[in-house]
């Protein structure tokens, strides 16, 4: 059964792979969808008037197929071979097909077959394996962008569903399962429609012994739309609930439903707040079409659940994790499995300290990362725990994560120094940081103390692999970082600011030094707004990063060729953090008032720093200026110079 709209540049070699296959008993109907641009002729001219069905409208996957197995040659058929226009089989593709079908050893009820797909112009590279879903109905593939075929998936799958572009269905999986979901209109009705043939018992493969090329025309902008595209979030969204209310049983749906409601609103609040407002429409689209779409939906699931042999269980092992591990795990399992073969060789003749330095150089960064978790936990295990953290340097964060945005939004300032300039934006981020973490300031405290050391290593990593191409120099790099005396003394005394200057240091360093390199970024825009969001990051909890970040700039400017663009890149990327300063810094006619208690003294200098309405001596300095002149001053009084530096550098310290 072939599906056809508006496909005459390529339809001919769709046609002409069907004609060459070697499996003989195979009858070919075309029904197109209302095409315009001699696709109906071009059919009509091979396959004959009889085997040609013209819808005269677009009525999608699903209508074309409705009506081809109205035709006595499909409804005589044992299997219908499902062909998109521009998908082109090897010669030998149905018969291979076939074979799984038919039957494997231990396999049975098999009512869905699909090929492996490879793309239309580079046959090495994968398009199709099948594919799979996350507990919400979400579709995963395992394939990488661009990834090339090398037999790593040369073996029989048995998977969740597989594409509609080549589709082959034994006529019980089809009778019993139902026909494709029209509303889809071709976006993911091929996992809602396997979905339900495993509800209904039958098993889903992918064989890679036939092949098909794939040109995914539409994808490519070469087939004309008849309205406008939405992204594909909105389609893979849309599909995946009303799957999931369709497929699901009873039970599960009363546990997943509110489950996926939370995360919904959670994934909405983060697109809002990255400002990626076209995203968060099309989520929220995509619900609107679910909720205006339930009635039928519901008839849908009556009809779904009626043919169900199969417990929502058996179907689990199929699908892809919610929450799916990095491939940094992949890796580590196959360095463990490596490294005890290594160990338990007897035959290599080496000392066993060799083979486990052998190993480690081998996977230096796993090796490294490793460790650092082990030590990583060891140094964070007191955090483990209700009790609230104190000590040191550790500025106090509120009882509630409110009082983080009554601060950023308040016109004066109500701890240490006082004042009448804006919050922080670091407040904000506290709270929001607190908010992800259930609400909970002291928790969302210990996160935030906790990871800036890993942060900062992995930032020093990916900056030193750049830098010297060596993994293992980088490391050691890392390594000597994280535990450097001033990451150490930070991380002991509880010292925020610095931990986030740490941690964004290394990032801004490369970013800089990628900038003012021979060879520019390959995408400019992309490079500044990273080292803008770093580089506000930065001055939002201590605006002395800029010192620096400025001598970085400096340094590479006038050790750079002057016709290096460095500076042109750079730019863009300090002007958030410009920004973020002058925020952080009243105008001219602002200024600080500071109050002196009666009885405050150097010696107790607690009091000095109190801001209070009372009487008392009122020092005015002009808030411009305000930084580098406590720091000049608080050099020459002894007692207060710690307390002033610490302010002047670290301002969030203050302001918490």
């Amino acid at each position: 059964m072939l599906v056809t709209r508006d496909a005459v540049a390529w339809l001919r070699g769709c046609l002409e792979s069907l004609a060459a296959q070697t499996y003989s008993r195979l009858g070919v109907v075309a029904v197109d969808n209302g095409s315009s641009d001699g696709t109906l002729e071009l059919l009509r001219q091979a396959l004959g008037e009889a085997r040609v069905v013209a819808l005269g409208e677009n009525r999608g996957i699903a209508g074309a197929l409705t009506a081809a197995t109205e035709l006595p040659p499909a409804q005589a058929a044992d299997y219908l071979l499902l062909v998109h226009d521009d998908a082109a089989l090897a010669p030998d593709a149905v018969e291979r097909l076939l074979e799984p079908a038919e039957g494997i050893k231990a396999v049975e009820r098999v009512g869905v077959v699909g090929p492996k797909i490879v793309d239309w112009d580079e046959p090495r590279v994968l398009r199709e394996v099948g594919r799979s879903t996350d507990r919400f109905g979400h579709p995963y593939t395992p394939l990488q962008e661009g990834e090339l075929d090398q037999g790593q998936y040369d073996r029989v799958l048995e998977v969740l569903f597989v594409s509609s572009a080549i589709m082959l269905v034994s006529r019980e999986a089809w009778q019993r399962t139902g026909p494709f979901d029209e509303r889809f209109a071709g976006h993911h009705d091929d996992l809602d429609f396997c979905w339900r043939a495993r509800l209904a018992g039958f098993r889903v493969l992918m064989t890679p012994l036939a092949t098909a090329r794939h040109r995914d025309a539409t994808a490519r902008g070469e087939r004309p739309q008849e309205q406008p595209s939405r992204s594909s979030r909105y389609y893979a969204e849309r599909a995946a609930l009303a799957s999931m209310l369709k497929d699901y049983g009873v039970l599960t749906l009363l546990w997943l439903l509110p489950v996926y409601v939370v995360l919904g609103v959670a994934r909405m609040l983060y697109l809002v707040l990255s400002r990626r407002f076209e995203d968060a429409f099309d989520l929220l689209a995509a619900w609107g079409w679910n909720l205006l779409h339930l009635p039928g939906t519901l008839r849908r699931r009556v009809r779904a659940q009626s043919v169900r042999s199969v417990a929502d269980r058996k179907i689990r092992p199929f699908m892809a994790s919610t929450f799916r591990l990095p491939r940094w795990f992949e890796r580590a399992e196959e360095f463990l499995d490596e490294g005890l073969e290594e160990f338990d060789d007897e035959e290599l003749g080496r000392p066993l300290p060799r083979r486990a330095a052998s190993v480690a150089a081998g996977h230096p960064v796993l090796l490294g990362s490793i460790l650092a978790i082990g030590l990583g936990a060891l140094a964070v295990r007191h955090f483990v725990g209700p009790e609230v953290l104190s000590g040191g340097a550790l500025a106090a964060f509120p009882a509630g994560l409110g009082d983080f945005f009554r601060e950023f939004g308040s016109g004066v300032r109500t701890t240490v120094l006082g004042g009448v300039q804006p919050g922080s934006p670091a407040l904000a981020g506290l709270g929001a940081g607190s908010w992800v973490a259930f609400g909970s300031t002291a928790l969302a405290q210990k996160v935030l103390l906790g990871a800036m050391p890993a942060l900062a290593g992995i930032a020093m990593y990916r900056a030193m692999a750049r830098q010297t191409g060596s993994p293992a120099a980088a490391v050691v790099a890392a390594t000597a970082y994280v535990l450097s005396a001033t990451m150490l003394w930070s991380f002991s005394e509880g010292r925020l600011s610095l931990l986030v200057v740490l941690a964004v240091l290394p990032l801004a360093w490369d970013r800089i030094d990628a900038a003012f390199a021979r060879r520019a970024p390959e995408h400019p825009f992309r490079f500044g707004i990273g080292l803008g969001v770093a580089l506000s990051i930065g001055a939002a909890f201590a605006p002395a990063i800029v010192l620096p970040v400025a001598l970085f700039a400096l340094v590479n400017l006038v050790a750079g060729e002057p016709s290096n663009p460095g500076l042109v890149l750079t730019n863009p990327g300090t002007e958030p953090a410009v920004l973020t300063l002058s925020y952080l810094s009243p105008g001219p006619a602002d200024q600080i008032e500071l109050t002196v208690p009666p009885g405050a003294t150097a010696e107790a200098p607690e009091g000095f720093l109190r801001v209070a309405p009372e009487a008392g001596v009122w020092v005015r300095a002009t808030s411009g200026t305000f930084i580098p002149a406590a720091a000049s001053y608080s050099l020459g009084h002894d007692g207060f110079a710690t307390y002033a530096v610490a302010l002047g550098i670290a301002v969030p310290e203050g302001v918490l």
